[in-house]
């Protein structure tokens, strides 16, 4: 955190994530990408339970607990130095694994369901259903993303299916274990056909097809220019 002043455009007190968490639960994902340099502070916090807001004299001291996950090696990092072995030490008074996806298939579709269901109430579309051979693809499926991977072969799904039901045709065709029946087309033939989709599912509107389509408002205009999509007929 800061304090007001501290530097150019700190124009108010801003609460860090350690004084934000309180009493409660500090959660620090994907931990192994942290610099060196913010191990160091992180570790310097956690053995002696203080720390100082930017632009103030003042020792705070920490009362959250820590949380913290990682899907990396961290042993291997260590051993190549971009993790610090004082710190994992510090941080690993418990652990617990989490097996991944292709060790519990028994999991894939209760939770392939529940992203079906609240992402499908986010795009309007709460009655969705998967087809026998869509769920038997998805059990299949090795899932090296893990749950991210589902969640977004789902949404991915929700977002291109044009029925009640998500068959295999809706399944992101990047990564979800989707037979192709049909003969590859040339890759720009693909991208200007999922910007039209985007552009007429979301009536024209940039912003919404650039969330649809996982890219920026900027990236999506030049792809527009790109293919010569006259993107204003579909308001």
């Amino acid at each position: 955190g800061h304090k007001r002043g501290a530097f150019t455009g700190a124009f108010e007190d801003r609460a860090g994530r350690i004084a934000a968490a309180g009493q409660g639960t500090l959660f620090l994902d994907e931990l192994a990408t942290t610099c060196t340099q913010n191990q160091a502070k992180l570790l310097r916090v956690l053995e002696s339970k203080k720390y100082e807001c930017i632009g103030s004299s003042d020792t705070n001291m920490m009362a959250c607990r820590i949380v913290s996950a990682t899907n990396a090696n961290i042993r291997e990092l260590i051993a190549s130095n971009e993790f610090r072995e004082d710190l994992y030490y510090r941080l690993n008074t418990v652990e617990i694994r989490v097996p991944s996806l292709r060790e519990r298939k028994e999991d894939i579709l209760p939770i392939a369901q529940y992203y079906l269901e609240t992402i499908g109430k986010e795009y309007q579309k709460p009655e969705l259903t998967f087809s026998k051979h869509c769920q038997d693809k998805l059990i299949a499926h090795p899932w090296p993303g893990n749950t991210r991977e589902l969640k977004h072969t789902i949404e991915r799904a929700i977002i291109f299916s044009d029925s009640s039901v998500i068959e295999l045709e809706h399944l992101s065709q990047d990564s979800a274990p989707v037979e192709h029946s049909q003969p590859v087309a040339p890759l720009a033939q693909v991208e200007e056909a999922l910007i039209i989709k985007a552009l007429e599912q979301a009536n024209g509107n940039i912003n919404v097809s650039a969330e649809l389509l996982g890219i920026s408002r900027s990236a999506l205009y030049r792809r527009i220019e790109k293919h010569g999509v006259q993107y204003k007929k579909y308001l």
